[in-house]
């Protein structure tokens, strides 16, 4: 198949490393990150540069302001990355197309784009406006799937595989306590949903050597970000509320995000698409709900009706699904009720995933 060769030019050499981690390596990569003038973007970005990328901070800001040239000092030259800035409003759709095709352009090649420009309206859903939310979505929805598009584009021209990582959050799975802002996290939710999509169009590498583009989405907790900060002003409560939800009792950092942003940027992950990370010190019960789900449906099918462990149902239908949640045996089904009841979480999960009790009697 025509993604055999790309796969095999990945495998371990035979001779001994001259390097330590090299998947890890971003040497001679070009990669452009929106949102990234400040904040957690500009963290992400100062990550792929000291792997060795050459990095372009998308932001609409006419120019960057002093959080960015202090990252620039910090970008050492020795590691052969570098940090730029262009602006660019993810609003505007030609604006974006034409930004990605330049920086595409100017350097032969586009390697890969973290897109996470976002904004937050913290009201009531009674008191969001029609523009409250058409800005919302228009940036944190619509604003990553030009971006994202865009940027495949142009590796699609250029050939270049690579990857796209999409910045969600974990309010696209939960609802968080003492922020109200249902747009925002609908629109968190959908670019979960977007990252799967775009990962079943263009992780194929083709015949003619397009695609190989693999798409994946980070969700992260509470971070200590101007967004944040914003919210925290509003009402102080709010800090200690947020760290209570989580198991570290406290707020994330920037620059606690650089490593999973190198990893899901870099080759180390290159058989990883269509996924959605969490790093969050597991905030929340719906996350935990999940968390148990993935946990005890990632146990193997042991019945089938050939006696084989195909994974096939006696109707030779593929028993995976999205959350893995179908037993192999009557045991392991009565052992994901358990967790659930111990829990009360039963009416939550049977709501949640419908046609649970069909299957069981179809299968088991």
């Amino acid at each position: 198949m025509a993604g055999h060769a790309h796969v095999k030019e990945r495998l371990p050499r035979s001779e001994k490393a001259q390097e330590r981690f090299r998947e890890f390596s971003l040497a001679g990569k070009v990669f452009a990150v929106t949102g990234g003038a400040r904040g957690l973007g500009l963290s992400m970005a100062e990550a792929l540069v000291e792997a060795g990328g050459r990095v372009y901070c998308l932001d609409r800001l006419p120019e960057p302001d002093e959080e960015f040239h202090a990252a620039e000092a910090r970008a050492n030259p020795d590691f052969g990355g570098s940090l730029h800035y262009k602006r660019m409003d993810v609003t505007d759709d030609a604006n974006t197309e034409a930004i990605m095709a330049d920086i595409a352009a100017q350097n032969s090649r586009l390697d890969g784009l973290v897109a996470a420009a976002g904004i937050n309206c913290v009201a009531s859903a009674i008191d969001h406006t029609p523009k409250n939310v058409e800005d919302v979505i228009h940036i944190n929805y619509t604003g990553v799937f030009r971006s994202a598009v865009s940027a495949a584009k142009a590796m699609l021209d250029m050939k270049c595989h690579g990857s796209i990582l999409l910045v969600a959050s974990m309010s696209g799975i939960i609802a968080n306590k003492g922020m109200e802002s249902a747009i925002y996290n609908s629109s968190k939710a959908a670019v979960i949903q977007l990252t799967r999509s775009l990962a079943m169009e263009w992780s194929e590498v083709k015949e003619d050597g397009t695609g190989g583009i693999r798409v994946n989405c980070l969700c992260p907790g509470h971070i200590e970000t101007p967004m944040a900060k914003m919210v925290m002003e509003k009402d102080p409560d709010t800090r200690d509320l947020w760290a209570s939800e989580n198991m570290m009792k406290r707020l994330a950092r920037p620059e606690e995000f650089r490593g999973i942003t190198l990893l899901l940027m870099s080759d180390a992950s290159s058989f990883m698409t269509g996924s959605t990370v969490v790093v969050d010190a597991q905030s929340g019960q719906a996350v935990a709900i999940d968390g148990r789900i993935a946990a005890i449906g990632a146990r193997a099918w042991t019945k089938s009706s050939d006696g084989g462990g195909s994974g096939k149902g006696p109707h030779g239908t593929s028993l995976a699904t999205s959350r893995g949640v179908l037993m192999g045996s009557s045991q392991l089904w009565e052992e994901m009720n358990a967790a659930i009841e111990v829990n009360r979480l039963k009416p939550v999960i049977d709501e949640r995933i419908f046609g649970l009790n069909d299957l069981k009697d179809a299968y088991l």
